[in-house]
């Protein structure tokens, strides 16, 4: 398997007054272009702080991560904040959605940062609205949504630059169990549809069972790797 995303040794050490707290020892991760990744643990497991790592909002305390060929533990706040712009995009268990604009908006904003006109801007955001079910509440505000239509529009935003990898944190901790099913179902079938490496971070183990691979963590370290045979490419 041909690695697109790479943790060697990868450690993250908190300090709190004294005592030194091990979110990471010794994480080493090998994922490929396309793959479909769950990350599986426990409040505490670390997984949180591993994908905080992996999209370079966090530096390691020692180890590397590469993705390309692009070491991200070596580039400066400037260059990673250029590469998530153009990489990453991201789906969040809050939703995280601009309350003072409709959905078209929270779905184009991102898009300015790619310099792309704003006729394309809200053409390609339309679009990605539609493709996950609400092309008939573009000009709805957050609080004019559910629960699970604002987390649409959140997937729609994350997914409307086209970015190499999505990561989802949680993407259904706020949802009900059918709510939940529909959501997932979206993010999936758009990662397939548009050849995405998608690393989905949860506690729950129904979600695991629509990725390729699960890295299961327990006390900063991978516990286990398991091989969905079902869902093998």
């Amino acid at each position: 398997m041909s690695s697109f995303i790479r943790t060697q040794n990868l450690y993250k050490i908190y300090s709190m007054g004294d005592e030194r707290i091990h979110a990471l020892h010794d994480v080493n991760l090998n994922i490929a272009r396309g793959e479909r990744i769950c990350v599986l643990g426990t409040s505490g497991s670390g997984k949180s702080t591993l994908l905080n790592m992996l999209a370079g909002l966090e530096p390691p305390t020692s180890g590397s991560i590469e993705i390309g060929k692009i070491r991200l533990d070596l580039l400066t706040e400037d260059q990673l904040t250029t590469f998530r712009s153009l990489n990453i995009g991201f789906v969040f268990q809050s939703y995280n959605l601009i309350p003072t604009l409709n959905a078209l908006e929270n779905v184009s904003l991102g898009l300015i940062f790619k310099g792309i006109p704003r006729q394309k801007r809200n053409e390609m955001a339309a679009k990605i609205l539609s493709d996950v079910g609400l092309g008939d509440r573009l000009n709805h505000k957050p609080n004019q949504l559910s629960g699970g239509q604002q987390q649409r529009v959140s997937i729609a935003r994350a997914f409307v630059g086209n970015p190499k990898i999505v990561f989802a944190d949680e993407p259904t901790g706020n949802l009900d169990s059918k709510t939940s099913e529909d959501v997932l179902r979206v993010i999936v079938e758009l990662s397939i549809k548009h050849r995405q490496t998608l690393l989905i971070v949860t506690h729950d183990e129904q979600i695991a069972l629509n990725c390729q691979r699960t890295y299961r963590m327990k006390d900063g370290q991978i516990d286990e790797i398991i091989i969905n045979e079902r869902e093998k490419s």
